[in-house]
C-alpha cells in the first residue's frame, strides 16, 4: 500500500465498532477511532495492540503514552500528510 493509499484509508474509513467515527478526522483526535483505541477500549474494540497490558513492568505491551500523544498532537494539528 502506498503512502497516498494508506492517508486516504485512514482519513475515510469509517469504524462502525468505535461509534461510526472515521479512524483519523483531522483535527479532532476525541472524534477519531484510532485514538481511541489506543487509549483504551472503544465500543467493542480493546485497547490497541490487542490485549495490551497498561501497567508498567515486563509485560508491559501497550504503546508508550508518548507515541499516543503524538499521534493524537498529529491529528489534532489536522493529520499533515
Amino acid at each position: 500500500m502506498d503512502d497516498n493509499t494508506l492517508y486516504t484509508t485512514l482519513t475515510t474509513h469509517i469504524s462502525e465498532a468505535c461509534g461510526d467515527i472515521p479512524l483519523v478526522t483531522p483535527g479532532e483526535p476525541e472524534q477519531s477511532a484510532l485514538v481511541k483505541i489506543l487509549k483504551g477500549p472503544c465500543g467493542n474494540i480493546a485497547r490497541m495492540p490487542n490485549g495490551c497490558v497498561g501497567v508498567p513492568g515486563p509485560e508491559y505491551t501497550c504503546l508508550l503514552q508518548e507515541y499516543i500523544d503524538a499521534i493524537e498532537q498529529w491529528v489534532a494539528d489536522g493529520a499533515p500528510q
